[in-house]
């Protein structure tokens, strides 16, 4: 007989009912007698109720000692071993039902006092529960929906409790009887996980169980059996359970562990920022997690198993943990698909998750064809922190005889580097490798600046030129005589739309060329400037103008101020463990 789910949420007069929902799963007619003879419960065997308690102690779930509450939650229908083993039991052995003596399954009768299913085991007579693992699953609310939460003055005000006790006594016994039901109804999940975790929980885990062949004398690997074997649409049609379902079965779980980990009860919303990094952590790591983290990891773990099963079932992958708890639409979760496992535990999906979160430890590397763009880098991040912060590593491959190096480059920056930036000339053999790599998908259009002839003109103004150019002049280095200037702006652009339009195609000159020409002309000085000389003359004209004009303005006008800012700087100032 379906079971009501509980409508005891909220809060009513001061009293603070409790939420006992449970997965979507609809009732399913696979027993534990059917999975166990399976040998489903291979890789996660049933465990005693104090390897139970242990575990979930380390969730930050106290259970008290002794078997009594134990007891008390299977006579109630909140929790219920799966089974009494008894003196013949061996979880690794199929049952054999020719044997009576050999296992007791709770769902084949009614309650028992447990004492009727004592065993001697030594001197003493004692049941020996057993439990599923996925059991944890529950255990939340089984501990939670035993209890309200009552303000004290209202405990201490008789008047008060005269008041609202006749009130909320409806509320008390809707969720009376659905903590009663929790067992029941979360019995068709917790028997979907246990017949899809011979499959799926190697990898889910990080660890598998090797079983004992009694017929060869040795133990051995079962996951290429089990991979040639498993039929997702076949084992979810024996659990009654389709497509959908599943997938609402994975929205469900994954939001309460996002629940969990939020420490906020079973009123405010959660929402796990951190849980991505947590399912990608070595099994070993897992291991020290404790409270919140690793309950949450608990239903992530079984989210997981619907989310691989629902893969080879369609061909496609349900929405991450990190997105489901923060969906803003009504569609079902198993119309959304995304690019990538959420669950593969790659080296690179790591990478991408610590980036995300600013906490990746990586260096900012940029890779320059020469020494002028070497300098434009480190002054511009000077300018920006005060310093060239040690996160960046800038490698000079000094002109384009290091073109034939910079795929290893490229590819060894992968590797490591929260972010990557090329500046290169657009022309020559260091160009066509480069775009060769963007072709490949190696590089990315957003990491390159290429720097062509037009770099003066994309990044100054004519007048800003001629304005460096008279600055330069009048302070020259060394012992050179000062010389003034007598050039403007529409003079110096008038000649260079001549020149341009005289030379052959390909062949026009860059505007920085036709400004040193021109100033060694008498007619404008002469001033014998050399093009190192005038770029270091632009950089310190593009950091005065940084210094006295907002940010915005100076990103805008000037190309190589944006790019070093956004691919180099930024990555820096918004990671947040610097």
């Amino acid at each position: 007989m379906p079971v009501r789910p509980s409508r005891a949420s909220g809060t009513l007069d001061g009293v603070q009912f409790r939420q006992l929902t449970s997965p979507p799963a609809p009732p399913t007619t696979v027993t534990w007698r059917q999975l166990h003879k399976s040998g489903a419960v291979v890789q996660r065997a049933w465990v005693s109720a104090s390897k139970l308690r242990s575990l979930a102690q380390k969730r930050g779930l106290v259970i008290g000692l002794g078997v009594e509450q134990w007891e008390r939650w299977d006579s109630e229908g909140a929790l219920c071993p799966i089974a009494f083993g008894l003196e013949n039991w061996d979880s690794q052995i199929p049952v054999d039902t020719s044997e009576p003596n050999t296992v007791v399954f709770r769902e084949e009768g009614s309650f028992q006092p447990w004492d009727h299913h004592a065993v001697s085991r030594g001197s003493v007579a004692e049941p020996m529960p057993l439990y599923s693992l996925w059991q944890l699953l529950p255990l939340h609310d089984v501990l939670a929906g035993e209890s309200v939460d009552i303000p004290v003055g209202d405990l201490l005000d008789r008047r008060v409790r005269d008041q609202w006790s006749d009130r909320v006594r409806p509320l008390l016994e809707d969720q009376r009887e659905a903590w009663c039901s929790l067992d029941e109804r979360w019995s068709p999940t917790l028997k979907l996980l246990t017949g899809l975790q011979n499959r799926f929980w190697p990898a889910v885990s990080g660890r598998v169980v090797l079983p004992w062949d009694a017929r060869t004398g040795a133990r051995y690997d079962p996951l290429e059996r089990e991979i040639a074997r498993f039929d997702p649409l076949a084992v979810l049609a024996e659990h009654d359970i389709d497509e959908e379902h599943a997938a609402d079965v994975y929205k469900w779980l994954v939001e309460r562990g996002a629940l969990i980990e939020g420490g906020r009860g079973h009123f405010t919303g959660g929402g796990d920022k951190w849980g991505r990094l947590r399912q990608l952590a070595d099994r070993r790591e897992r291991r020290w997690m404790r409270g919140p983290p690793l309950a949450a990891l608990d239903f992530y773990d079984a989210a997981e198993m619907i989310a691989r099963t629902w893969r080879e079932m369609t061909g496609r992958f349900l929405p991450g943990i990190d997105v489901v708890p923060h969906r803003r639409t009504t569609a079902p979760v198993d119309h959304e698909t995304v690019e990538e496992p959420p669950y593969a535990r790659t080296s690179e999906n790591l990478r991408r998750e610590l980036i995300a979160r600013g906490v990746w430890p990586g260096s900012i590397h940029a890779v320059v064809e020469g020494t002028t763009e070497e300098t434009w880098v480190q002054r511009l991040l000077a300018e920006a922190f005060g310093f060239v912060p040690e996160e960046v590593v800038i490698t000079n491959i000094h002109g384009s005889g290091g073109a034939k190096r910079i795929e290893t480059i490229v590819q060894s920056i992968a590797e490591y580097a929260t972010s990557s930036a090329l500046i290169v000339d657009a022309e020559g053999e260091m160009a066509r490798y480069v775009r060769g790599l963007i072709d490949a998908d190696i590089l990315r259009p957003a990491d390159v600046m290429m720097v062509d002839s037009s770099f003066e003109e994309r990044n100054f103004s004519d007048g800003e030129l001629v304005g460096v150019a008279r600055r330069l002049a009048a302070n020259p280095p060394g012992q050179r005589p000062k010389v003034k200037v007598g050039l403007s702006a529409k003079q110096f652009r008038e000649e260079h739309t001549r020149r341009c339009s005289d030379a052959k195609r390909g062949q026009q000159p860059g505007l920085a060329e036709t400004l040193l020409s021109m100033l060694k002309d008498p007619r404008h000085g002469p001033v014998n400037l050399k093009k190192t000389e005038l770029s270091d003359g632009l950089l310190d004209h593009a950091l005065r103008v940084l210094q006295t004009k907002p940010t915005d303005y100076t990103l805008a006008r000037r190309p190589i101020v944006r790019f070093v800012y956004r691919r180099i700087a930024d990555p820096i100032a918004n990671t947040a463990w610097r």
